[in-house]
């Protein structure tokens, strides 16, 4: 006999330090989403964007000293809402990216609430998908 209750949103997390993976999976999970990750190296979060089935992504810019641009093309492509929450300057953020949430670090327990909220009930994307259509504590 299948659930009665919707699946909870996933969250795919790209960070990559550990205490900070700790804190933001522990606030989208009280936020009653699901973590996916996290993943902490390039290659990691390569392989996991391509092939998770992800409702949104929270994407640490800098990931051992490589730019997470790649991660972002691909979770661009595959129509999964994302935001950066970085440690880096929204001024150093490339002009492609410029538009995305961005949630700058150090950050309160209620800001990284509303930036997952905010993922997760955005319109349909120009690929078409549509984002979940409540926030994670509304499912």
């Amino acid at each position: 006999m299948g659930s009665q209750f919707p699946p909870k949103p996933q969250v795919l997390i790209v960070e990559d330090e550990f205490i900070i993976a700790d804190f933001i999976s522990e606030i989208v999970e009280e936020s009653g989403c699901e973590v996916v990750g996290p993943f902490g190296t390039l290659p990691e979060a390569m392989q996991a964007c391509r092939s998770a089935d992800a409702d949104a992504a929270i994407v640490d810019l800098a990931l051992r000293g490589e730019l997470a641009y790649p991660i972002a093309e691909v979770l661009t492509r595959r129509g999964i809402p994302f935001g950066f929450a970085t440690g880096r300057d929204k001024a150093e953020t490339e002009s492609a990216w410029e538009q995305r949430p961005y949630l700058g670090k150090p950050f309160a327990v209620e800001e990284l609430r509303q930036f997952i909220d905010g993922m997760l009930t955005r319109p349909p994307d120009c690929h078409g998908r549509p984002y979940a259509s409540a926030s994670c504590r509304e499912r």
